[in-house]
């Protein structure tokens, strides 16, 4: 570390940011997240090794300025709730017809936990070594699903009743009692030679479920078709997270433990892309006659 120089340092930065265009690098574009992570991860390495005496310079001071692209984080790949709404229904639709009765029902379960729990994409991937992810129903209408989020953290989301209901369909179809036991060891999401749908098979039956809303719409609203086809199951963690933030105004801290933030700004940000909820507050802070208990 202490051999790399301040330049060194920032034409990685460039890379990052531009890709290296050599003949044989085979380099495709990063994502903004990927780079600010990375560009975090270096300088935070740095910024130790300076506090702890280890090195009497900090070559990569102001090297990421990942707090601040933080701070400034605004959610804008979002599903209209009308939307949303139409995939609701074309999951709901009879299955007298479908080839795959299990499948169906799984798509089913796989929708609701990412629409109703607001999981990461990656959240619903069993992980043999920690167990997770891993539901469990205390009680009727006490379920909680427990996942593994960023950083190795667990949480647990309690799912809403029209969860449960998907889930416990599912998990009969699968031979399963409605009700997982405590600490039951299996995958939530099986594939389809009997281990685990990872993050891949999840993804594509998402997808598969925009397609196909997408293919209904296309005749008559070609706009909102173009939109499915362009979402991902990240959207609908977005959905979840404007549902409490925005439409319940859930308070933050709470929103923020259910989504796995690890900044109360993140799960703010959606509140920034909402003006009718900044208006609503406005007017009531300066038009309710009531001041605090304390004043």
């Amino acid at each position: 570390m202490s051999d790399l120089t301040r330049q060194q340092l920032l034409a990685y930065r460039h890379v990052l940011q531009h890709g290296s265009h050599g003949a044989d690098s085979g380099s495709l574009p990063l994502s903004e997240a990927t780079r600010t992570r990375a560009l975090a991860v270096v300088a935070s390495l740095y910024r130790y090794s300076y506090d702890t005496g280890y090195l009497h310079a900090n070559p990569a001071a102001g090297l990421s300025s990942g707090s601040r692209a933080r701070a400034g984080f605004a959610p804008t790949r979002l599903i209209p709730p009308a939307l949303l709404a139409a995939c609701d229904a074309w999951l709901d639709a009879p299955e007298a017809d479908t080839p795959n009765p299990l499948g169906a029902r799984r798509r089913c379960a796989i929708w609701a936990l990412y629409r109703y729990a607001g999981v990461r994409l990656a959240e619903l991937a069993w992980s043999a070594e920690s167990g997770l992810p891993r539901l469990d129903a205390e009680a009727p209408g006490r379920w909680a699903l427990y996942v593994c989020g960023k950083g190795r953290k667990t949480r647990a989301i309690p799912p809403p009743t029209p969860c449960v209901a998907v889930l416990r369909a599912y998990r009969l179809a699968r031979g399963l009692p409605a009700k997982s036991p405590t600490h039951e060891v299996l995958p939530v999401i099986h594939g389809n030679k009997g281990e685990a749908l990872q993050r891949a098979g999840l993804y594509r039956e998402v997808k598969a479920i925009f397609a196909a809303v997408a293919d209904g719409l296309q005749a008559r609203e070609p706009a909102q078709a173009l939109l499915l086809r362009a979402a991902s199951p990240h959207w609908l963690r977005h959905a979840y997270a404007r549902t409490l933030v925005v439409d319940h105004q859930v308070p933050l801290p709470a929103a923020q433990a259910l989504l796995g933030h690890a900044s109360v700004q993140t799960t703010a940000a959606y509140v920034k892309t909402d003006l009718g909820q900044l208006r609503y507050f406005v007017e009531r802070t300066f038009t309710d006659p009531t001041p605090p208990p304390d004043q």
